[in-house]
């Protein structure tokens, strides 16, 4: 498709950025701000709830230095009871903690999501050019749980590990000030391995991930041409490529895999050392001038333990952060882009019905210097049928864009009443027109929802008159449930004449001013293509329509016929007129449409 990005920017979009950014963090802390009584509550829990979190390894040196060796039993008991305590009330905040931010992060992502369809339904065709299906796919399933995961357990945790960090520190000095530093002394190794696990750890991840898309995307791909695959024999040659792209993520996986088995053995014997240096010092202490008790040793030692822990967790959430980040900046970078196709001032509803449509001088290119329409002019009057002929590729299906405004012309102007359509609101332009598609789309759903695709005001009745209209009534009768019967996703239950029937109903239900058929025939068999002409011939009498049309036969009755090639309208007149030019563009058409039918039968 023209304009469409490579397949390498997909992957390209999967690289990592940075594992904090002020910027990306301001904008998702708005989200916060009607949370804000939640988030403060939240906080508050954190902290007590890391002062807790050490309590009980303090209170244990307390208790046998006062109590134990002092074989105090009531004063043991007391402080036993305390250690529950806040072991009871370290439950209780952190679990209506965790469920205040569990919603918290819940409704967020419901806003975000919100605004991303929102979004993304008011962008132009244009964009959906330069922005495949799986990657909004991906921005709304993957990357807003991501988010979801940050704002709901991620900044908690972080957040946690700090407060932990910094009450250990506080008890560590608050006891014994000589030996805390001694203790801290090994801080420094514990951050180089900590910044050399976070930097390869980094790159792991973010060329993991890329390599995991290129595996998924040719799986994908694989799945969906498994006819061609099977028909070409290609099944070796595919399974050769997979297994290369297999390797290559294994590879990946394992480079990680030595890093995370490196990062935490280590880390692991960092903890031991330090605990090691603390029985030692504190040991020398306690035979010597005994400045620390043997009690106040122990939570020494658990206290340093549990120094450690939230390094380790902090570095583990190195990469989430990373990944947050990332998805935040790409949900932004949809939600930033700017709908590109919006009403001029001064803004006009179209409240009349469509009296006339017309082409000025209009060029049109998808891609910047490939000109597709050169120099366009035509009129469409109220009650004409108007049809478009040309060779693939001639720009007839582009003029079905440019009326619905789906793009913009890149000089000249379409008209609909005298007024060019970038000055109407768009909702009331295009309410006024009803296009049948060559690739016909239904939603899963009900026939019946189908034709009426959410219009409330199009009652039961008319959805059947519709279908009579069309003679789609026949085929929907015989189905389970008739018009209530289910309709599989894009149609599949039903086939290619069945869809193209429906949404030939589904335009007759909507009553245009303007109907639009581009090539709507030229995909369905005879006895199809029978039934639909004979509802196109009472479709069309009365009513404004364009129709661009690849089968000769199904035009041949049309007010004016327009000849389009590469871009330009090199013919125009009826159907004999245009036949009656032996050099004509429409007769060579015809003729070879003809003796191929000839040829057939």
């Amino acid at each position: 498709m023209k304009g469409q990005p490579r397949s390498d920017d997909f992957f390209e979009d999967e690289a990592m950025g940075k594992a904090f950014d002020a910027r990306l963090m301001r904008r998702l802390l708005v989200y916060l701000r009607p949370h804000r009584t939640a988030v403060v509550l939240s906080v508050v829990a954190l902290v007590f709830v890391a002062a807790l979190h050490t309590l009980p390894n303090r209170l244990i040196g307390l208790a046998f230095d006062d109590f134990i060796q002092e074989k105090n039993l009531g004063g043991l008991k007391l402080y036993a009871g305390i250690m529950i305590v806040s072991v009871l009330v370290q439950f209780v905040l952190d679990y209506f903690r965790s469920l205040s931010m569990q919603r918290v992060g819940q409704n967020v992502m419901y806003v975000m999501r919100t605004q991303l369809f929102s979004h993304v339904q008011r962008m132009s065709l244009r964009f959906f050019d330069r922005n495949p299906v799986g990657r909004l796919m991906t921005r709304v399933g993957n990357d807003i749980e991501t988010l979801n995961e940050f704002f709901s357990g991620l900044i908690a945790n972080v957040c946690m590990d700090i407060f932990i960090i910094f009450a250990v520190i506080v008890w560590l000095f608050a006891m014994n000030a000589r030996l805390a530093a001694i203790t801290l002394a090994i801080l420094p190794p514990a951050f180089i391995l900590s910044f050399w696990f976070r930097k390869n750890a980094r790159r792991c991840y973010r060329n993991t991930r890329m390599r995991l898309a290129r595996v998924n995307a040719y799986f994908q791909e694989n799945i969906s041409g498994m006819r061609v695959v099977q028909i070409f024999n290609r099944q070796g040659k595919n399974q050769e490529k997979f297994g290369k792209l297999n390797d290559e993520l294994k590879d990946e996986w394992h480079e990680m895999v030595f890093y995370y088995a490196t990062f935490f053995p280590l880390m692991e014997l960092i903890t031991q050392i330090s605990s090691a240096i603390v029985i030692v010092y504190g040991g020398l202490y306690l035979v010597g001038p005994k400045e620390i008790q043997p009690g106040e040793l122990a939570s020494f030692v658990l206290l340093t333990s549990m120094f450690f822990q939230p390094i380790r967790d902090l570095s583990s959430c190195y990469n989430s952060m990373q990944s947050a980040m990332a998805s935040s900046e790409r949900v932004f970078k949809i939600l930033d882009s700017p709908p590109d196709i919006v009403p001029v001032e001064p803004v006009s509803r179209l409240e009349t019905a469509i009296e006339r449509i017309e082409f000025c001088d209009v060029h049109f290119s998808y891609i910047p210097g490939e000109e597709v329409l050169k120099g366009i002019s035509f009129t469409v009057e109220r009650g004409q049928s108007v049809a478009v002929v040309g060779a693939t590729g001639a720009g007839k299906s582009t003029l079905v864009n440019l009326i619905c405004r789906f793009y913009d012309v890149d000089s000249g102007r379409v008209l609909v009443n005298g007024i060019d359509v970038k000055h109407y609101d768009l909702q009331s332009l295009r309410s006024r027109m009803a296009v049948v598609l060559q690739d016909v789309f239904l939603f899963s759903g009900t026939v019946s929802e189908n034709i009426r695709l959410g219009q409330d005001t199009i009652s039961d009745e008319q959805v059947r008159d519709a279908a009579r209209f069309v003679n789609a009534h026949r085929f929907v009768e015989n189905l389970p449930d008739t018009y209530n019967a289910k309709v599989t996703e894009r149609g599949t239950s039903l086939s290619t004449g069945q869809r193209q029937l429906l949404c030939f109903a589904r335009a007759v239900a909507f009553r245009p001013d303007l109907l639009i058929l581009d090539e709507a025939t030229s995909s369905v068999d005879t006895e199809t293509e029978h039934l639909i002409q004979e509802a196109l011939g009472k479709l069309m009498a009365n009513q404004t329509s364009l129709v661009i049309a690849h089968r000769l036969s199904t035009i041949q009755r049309a007010d004016k016929i327009i000849v389009m090639h590469k871009g330009e309208v090199r013919e125009t007149g009826t159907h004999q007129q245009l036949l009656r030019r032996p050099e004509g563009i429409y007769r060579k058409l015809y003729e070879l449409q003809y003796q191929g039918q000839q040829t057939a039968g």
